[in-house]
């Protein structure tokens, strides 16, 4: 009989379940000592316990169970054609006799208890039904061979089968096409979003460099992610945004965009906060636009990453994966404009722009190649095979952070204003929601 005391049950629980997990732990450890010897064991042990898939649960009907059901179907409708014969029984007394003697007979079993008579009236509607077809593939084939009617039939099941091919191939290059129509217009109305790139002139003078603003929301207290970001973006100065000093003004936007745009910036960027963290992160080009306001699903500083590098204040080569849509396409040009088109590969930092399921995840790392050690492998290609040249070469990579993810919310056509902005795309305002923006 159990405890009656509460606390006494628990721990009783907690210990048992205790020593059965190190009683789990101790036999797979055991079991791993005996496949190492033995390994046509753990072969065994895979096989035996396979992990069954959706296909193999998928059931499919077979024909027995249609003509099955199609046998109570073709029942029923007889029953229902009785029950209306049997229903004025004074228009022709003799047939009603004949009825109830059908009746009769068709409510006697067979001796041997196997099937009864229903049962052989249905299975003759079925054959009846089933001999129409074969009288008419019989009148097709009429006057041929075994070999020429085996030849007629796999000549119109290939015809059946070519046909519905064409069909299939037609409705997927009416699919794509219509897709690929729509990318067109998509791609159409993002690239004009975004504006011309300044081109090096014939005379070798470098483009013009990027020069970005960094400030944040209205009287915010983040001023130490700011400052991060202003480590993360080369060329950029941060100013806090609050109250002017003597006449208690506070900048908009648009104003803040005027004069740094006057004063030679190319971008904006604007911080978010919301209970003192980072929330959001508006990104602008200037002089007019778009903008783009993402939201910061997370914020990693560096000294919270084990064994991070420090920053040196190079210029950092970019890496954007899979901004490939029309959309992401603008996206990936807008971060890309942040950045200077020559980086420092002194500095060996690298900045990673990665997007996944339309989350953009931003990593920074600095890389050193040094010889590769016994124990290591070489560095291989896609195939699997060694890299001709860097066989002795290993590469390894220490993260300099911080780590943020980011996720686009709103494009804007134009600089962000009080209220009434008409946006270019918004999230979730897409009628398939399963497929990805970016």
């Amino acid at each position: 009989m159990g405890s009656r005391n509460k606390i006494v049950r628990q721990q009783s629980w907690l210990q048992n379940k205790a020593a059965k997990g190190k009683q789990q732990i101790s036999d797979r450890r055991e079991r791993r000592r005996e496949e190492e010897k033995h390994p046509h064991l753990k072969a065994e042990r895979l096989a035996r316990n396979k992990t069954k898939t959706l296909e193999d649960k998928r059931f499919y009907p077979s024909s027995e169970d249609y003509y099955s059901r199609k046998r109570r179907r073709v029942v029923k409708d007889e029953s229902t054609d009785d029950s209306a014969e049997r229903a004025d029984p004074a228009e022709d007394p003799a047939e009603g006799d004949e009825n109830d003697e059908d009746v009769g007979d068709m409510m006697k079993i067979d001796q041997d208890g196997d099937k009864t008579l229903d049962e052989d009236v249905v299975d003759s509607d079925i054959a009846s039904l089933l001999a129409s077809d074969d009288e008419d593939e019989a009148d097709h084939y009429a006057g041929l061979g075994k070999a020429d009617k085996k030849a007629r039939r796999a000549e119109a099941a290939a015809t059946a089968e070519a046909r519905r091919k064409e069909q299939d191939e037609k409705e997927e290059a009416e699919e794509a096409a219509a897709r690929a129509a729509h990318e067109d217009a998509m791609a159409a109305k993002y690239s004009a979003l975004l504006p011309a790139e300044t081109s090096p002139a014939a005379d070798g003078v470098n483009p013009v460099q990027p020069k970005i603003l960094i400030t944040t929301s209205r009287h915010a207290t983040i001023h130490r992610f700011a400052q991060t970001l202003r480590d993360v973006f080369p060329n950029s100065t941060y100013i806090p945004r609050s109250g002017h000093r003597y006449v208690s003004h506070e900048y908009s936007v648009r104003e803040i965009a005027s004069y740094a745009h006057k004063r030679g910036y190319t971008a904006l960027l604007i911080l978010n906060e919301d209970q003192k963290k980072p929330s959001g992160l508006d990104i602008t080009l200037l002089p007019n636009g778009p903008m783009l306001h993402f939201s910061v699903q997370t914020w990693v500083d560096a000294k919270r990453l084990p064994n991070h590098a420090r920053s040196t204040g190079h210029v950092p080569e970019m890496i954007m994966n899979n901004f490939d849509t029309p959309l992401g396409k603008l996206v990936g040009g807008v971060l890309g404009r942040l950045f200077p088109k020559d980086p420092e590969l002194i500095g060996r930092t690298v900045l990673t722009l990665h997007n996944q399921r339309d989350y953009v995840f931003v990593r920074r790392h600095r890389y050193a190649m040094r010889e590769k050690r016994a124990t290591e492998r070489s560095v291989t290609e896609k195939d699997g095979k060694a890299m001709t040249g860097v066989e002795d070469v290993r590469v390894a990579l220490q993260e300099i952070g911080p780590r943020m993810t980011l996720k686009l919310r709103r494009v804007d056509k134009g600089i962000q204003r009080m209220s009434g902005q008409a946006f270019e795309w918004k999230g979730r305002m897409e009628k398939k929601r399963t497929i990805f923006q970016l």
